[in-house]
This record gives structure tokens, C-alpha cells and sequence, in this order.
């Protein structure tokens, strides 16, 4: 059974969408930007009573959503990076620095071609620690609810190393890789981790492949890139590519991996929404 929304923007604009009576807040989300003409993060819905729809996963029904209801669509102000006029802090490292991870508690996370890994305290960006890993070229980082680092190598061994990220966090001595997943990544830069799924950009591949982070099985694999690259989770709903060669930043649905939208928008002719070979992607949290 399927239901009739009629969903309001702040500026009074309404558009009539049709969902199941099951459907999530994630999935009401996905119809209502699939054809989206331009990209549109940070973005809150909720009812007209006030009852803001903030959990993806919940059913629509259990926050009172039925049959012709008004829904809010909220959008925060973007960051006016225009203003910028140079550099806040300026952290002094290692030759070729690759990726960077910022935890939660503001430590900054570095690794470079050579495979150091060097750990910049919070408070002033001081060197505090610095790794030897077990590979050349180590790229994008990201940590598992468990409380494991879990790195991509672009060069050897090609794969992707899993370490106890408590050893990084409180300093400790003697990083050791906990475990190998992947065999013989092809030129594999970007690294995404939501849930048990790991999400690796294979450049010389062109596809992004998807593995089990518990048990290290290939899940999917998704084609139709040109020398994709970084790769970012926005919102907990869409995988952020960097698809380089095709000058555009593809946003995949995380529920089926199914493209919703781009980066400038398909056949946008704007000058100033064009991109030039991106090689990362980074999700603004302000």
C-alpha cells in the first residue's frame, strides 16, 4: 500500500510524492531527490506540528506521518567558504602526505607514500606519535565501531589492513596489522566505512567494491566510474565518489548503491559548477 505526501520547502514550494505506508524517513528522502537538479545536503524534514523526522532508519508511521500529510523540508544555510582568506593552521609533516583522518576527540591521523603514519595531537597539532605500517602508499583511513583502524593501501600489499586504532589513540608502541582484507587491489585510493561495509574506490579498476569488514568477503561491486577515488558517507544516505576522469562527484544511494545524483548536475552548462578532475571528497559537519 502506498501513500500520498505533499512535502513543503520553506519558501512555500510544494511537490506531491508517493511512498509506501512502510517506507522509512531514509527512503521518503531518496524519492524526494532522486531527480533532484542540484545536490542538497543538510537537510531536515518534519511534520507540521514541528516533530522533526530525524532518524533514516525509523518507519514514517511511528512519527504520526499518514495519508496527505504536509511535510517540512528544512535547509540550513551553506558555509560561505568565499570568505576564506588563508590558512588557520599550517601542520609541518612528512615528505607526500596521503590521507587524513580526523577522530573524535580532534587528533589528526597522516599517512604518507612511504608508509608512516604520524599522529598529530588536538590541542596543538604537535607530532605525537609516529608508525611504521606494513605497506607502501597507505591512502584513506576510517574507524570501525569496534574501534578498528582500517586502512587502504594503493601500493603494496594492495590491500586493505585492519589494526586496533586503541594502539593509535592512546599512543601506544608496536602497530601491528590485525588482519588482511583484499587481494590485489588495483590502484585502490579511497576508503569509506559505514556499518560492516567497506567501500574501496579501485582507480585502474574503475569500479568501487564493497567488503564484509567481519568477514573480509567481497559484497558487491559497482561499475560504471572513470579512476574513481576518494570516497565519503554524507548523512548516513549517500556513498560520495570522486569520479575523476569523468569530472563529477557521483552520489550512490547507501540501501542499493543505485546512483540518485551528480555533481555538477548532468548537463549543467554553469561554468562555475564545474569540476576538474576531483580527487577527494570531504562532507562539511558545521
Amino acid at each position: 500500500m502506498t501513500m500520498n505526501l505533499i512535502v513543503r520547502s520553506i519558501a512555500n514550494e510544494e511537490q506531491c510524492v508517493s511512498v509506501s505506508t512502510s517506507a522509512t524517513v531514509r527512503e521518503l528522502k531518496n524519492v524526494l531527490f532522486r531527480d533532484a537538479s542540484s545536490a542538497v545536503f543538510g537537510v531536515r524534514l518534519c511534520t507540521e506540528a514541528g516533530q522533526i523526522l530525524d532518524k533514516d532508519d525509523v518507519p514514517l508511521a511511528e512519527f504520526g506521518v499518514e495519508q496527505d500529510q504536509v511535510i517540512m523540508m528544512l535547509t540550513e544555510s551553506a558555509r560561505d567558504y568565499g570568505r576564506i582568506s588563508g590558512f588557520e593552521k599550517v601542520i609541518a609533516c612528512s615528505p607526500h602526505p596521503g590521507g587524513v583522518l580526523i577522530t573524535e576527540k580532534g587528533d589528526v591521523l597522516v599517512a604518507h607514500y612511504y608508509g608512516e603514519l604520524s599522529v598529530y595531537d588536538s590541542s596543538s597539532y604537535a607530532l605525537a606519535k609516529q608508525y611504521k605500517m606494513p605497506g607502501k602508499c597507505p591512502s584513506q583511513m576510517a574507524v570501525s565501531d569496534m574501534g578498528e583502524l582500517v586502512v587502504v593501501f594503493m601500493m603494496t600489499p594492495n590491500r586493505i589492513g585492519v589494526f586496533d586504532f586503541k594502539v593509535v589513540d592512546l599512543r601506544q608502541d608496536n602497530l601491528q596489522v590485525q588482519r588482511w582484507i583484499g587481494d590485489n587491489l588495483k590502484r585502490a585510493e579511497g576508503l569509506a566505512l559505514h556499518g560492516d561495509r567497506i567501500f574501496v574506490s579501485e582507480g585502474k579498476a574503475n569500479t568501487v567494491t564493497v567488503f564484509s569488514l567481519a568477514t573480509g568477503n567481497i559484497l558487491k561491486v559497482v561499475e560504471g566510474f572513470a579512476s574513481p577515488c576518494g570516497l565519503s558517507i554524507v548523512e548516513d544516505t549517500y556513498l560520495a565518489v570522486a569520479d575523476r576522469q569523468n569530472n563529477r562527484v557521483q552520489l550512490l544511494s547507501l540501501d542499493d548503491l543505485e546512483p540518485l545524483r551528480q555533481i555538477p548536475t548532468q548537463g549543467s552548462d554553469d561554468p562555475q559548477a564545474r569540476l576538474r578532475k576531483p580527487n577527494d571528497v570531504a562532507v562539511d559537519s558545521g
